[in-house]
């Protein structure tokens, strides 16, 4: 696994480059906001962040909004 992070030919170190969803819970337990926002921030590809107004695994609690959100991403970007 080490050898994709340090090989000269990783593709790894070319970064993200395809269009990413990035999800940002405000409310989050393990990573505070500013995580989310230097992420995104650091994302060269065709991006979009959504910010949840809940905790770390709303997924699970309120998973219509991140499904519809994932759709629609998906729909704009085949």
């Amino acid at each position: 696994m080490l050898e994709c992070f340090i090989a000269e030919d990783s593709k790894i170190k070319d970064g993200v480059n395809i269009p990413t969803l990035v999800f940002k819970t405000l409310h989050d337990r393990y990573f505070k906001t500013q995580y989310f926002d230097s992420y995104y921030n650091s994302l060269k590809c065709k991006k979009k962040l959504v910010e949840i107004n809940n905790v770390h695994n709303s997924y699970y609690i309120d998973s219509e909004k991140f499904c519809q959100e994932a759709y629609d991403w998906f729909v704009e970007n085949q």
